[in-house]
């Protein structure tokens, strides 16, 4: 009986030891994040796509830690996200000064600059990331697309060719090469390319719209039609595709095209209105409708910005539809 009462004794003792410790945990704050577990934590609600939870994490990050390179730079990746792509380049520059070795931002900036169009700071950005990490596939991707805008596409296709070596399952890599062989004459390959694409991702959309585009090169208006006009049902409110879909539109010549092919161009160039290969495709379509002096006009308004544009073909074609209705 001595023995249980000793035993209960110890077993009391050692529950309040456990007691007192519980207790003294309790009271310990955790400790608090670090810069880089909040770019984490941002990066996540990224992914959840919750953009403005992101920013304020990351803006906390940079907070905590102003030198840290990868918190400013996340704080530019998800103000581009948020389409403020002026406070992302400023941010992008202050993270390269921070860590002039830093390729990502290097990259990421370079995206950035072919997205505003501004492609000879990109082509020099992504060769800075290239430079420094010669694996990254997208700085090779990026600088093919700003160097096909800046009209380069030998230098386009080569770049996106080592992209495609980089990672054999990028959508966007096969996007840009279609719209590059397109450019150089090169259909087949083109189409190829679109293919190949859509074959890795059947939803991509903007596949669609390339080889639609292609099709419209080789005339194949009825082809065109088909892709063009998906597109065009997945993304209502883009002009560029409104404006292809109504070439091949006014192409195919099926009943009701050519009023739905004015529609079309007449959203493009409600947005655009000084675009001359637009002008000269409404007045063909006003001529098919029999609207000579709406065709007039049109024709007027394409040789008008052509000729600002020194664009010889649409000069030409403006000044022989004019000519056709007995216009001066």
């Amino acid at each position: 009986m001595k023995r249980l009462v000793s035993v209960a004794v110890v077993v009391a003792f050692l529950a309040g030891l456990a007691s007192s410790a519980n207790a003294r945990a309790a009271t310990v704050p955790s400790p608090s994040p670090s810069a880089s577990d909040l770019v984490s934590q941002a990066q996540a609600l990224v992914r959840a796509k919750d953009l403005q939870g992101a920013l304020k994490i990351a803006r906390r990050a940079v907070a905590l830690d102003p030198a840290s390179a990868e918190a400013v730079v996340e704080l530019g990746d998800i103000e581009d996200d948020l389409d403020d792509h002026v406070d992302a380049i400023i941010d992008y520059n202050k993270g390269i000064s921070l860590n002039p070795d830093y390729a990502y931002a290097y990259r990421t900036k370079c995206g950035t600059e072919v997205d505003l169009g501004k492609n000879e700071e990109a082509v020099a950005d992504c060769t800075k990331a290239i430079g420094l990490d010669s694996s990254d596939e997208a700085a090779f991707r990026y600088r093919a697309e700003a160097k096909y805008f800046l009209n380069d596409d030998a230098g386009g296709l080569a770049d996106v060719q080592r992209a495609l070596t980089l990672d054999q399952t990028s959508v966007s890599g096969y996007d840009i090469k279609c719209d590059i062989l397109r450019d150089m004459g090169r259909d087949v390959e083109s189409l190829a390319a679109c293919n190949t694409a859509l074959a890795l991702d059947p939803t991509a959309d903007y596949a669609l719209y390339l080889r639609g585009k292609t099709y419209l090169a080789q005339s194949q208006f009825a082809a065109a039609y088909a892709d063009l006009s998906k597109y065009a049902a997945e993304e209502p409110t883009d002009e560029y595709g409104k404006i292809a879909l109504a070439r091949a539109q006014q192409g195919r010549g099926a009943a009701g095209d050519d009023l739905d092919a004015l529609a079309n161009v007449n959203a493009f160039i409600a947005l655009h209105d000084s675009v001359d290969t637009a002008y000269l495709l409404r007045a063909q379509i006003d001529l098919k409708l029999g609207r000579s002096a709406d065709a007039k006009a049109d024709a007027t308004s394409a040789l008008r910005y052509a000729s600002i544009g020194n664009d010889a073909d649409v000069v030409q074609a403006a000044r022989a539809l004019l000519a056709s209705i007995g216009a001066p």
